[in-house]
């Protein structure tokens, strides 16, 4: 049996991976989440994943740009360790009391 050793090609894999997940699924979850569990309408829903995807047309140059000069590991680990701290704290604040401003606020 392999032994299962986090080597530095497993961590940085792992952290492509968490940023995927967190990138599907703001855009493709977030109107079903926004419609069914805030009780937004379908339309500010589909304008928040709009402008979620309109940010990301944004900054993924300007953060590739950006990995090219100070390298992606430590872009990675700042950004996946961010998300994973404030993950929680957003989605409660989210919730309570849910609205459209709140949903733009936390998924920008």
């Amino acid at each position: 049996m392999p032994n299962p050793q986090l080597t530095p090609h497993n961590v940085e894999s792992h952290l492509v991976v968490m940023t995927t997940v967190s990138f599907y699924a703001i855009t493709v979850y977030t109107p079903t989440f926004g419609r069914t569990v805030l009780k937004l309408t379908t339309a500010d829903s589909l304008i928040v994943t709009f402008c979620v995807g309109l940010s990301n047309f944004i900054w993924l140059p300007v953060m590739g740009a950006l990995s090219d000069r100070v390298r992606r590991k430590p872009l990675l680990i700042v950004f996946s360790t961010l998300t994973f701290l404030t993950a929680y704290p957003a989605l409660a604040w989210l919730v309570n009391p849910p609205s459209f401003a709140n949903m733009l606020i936390v998924l920008l």
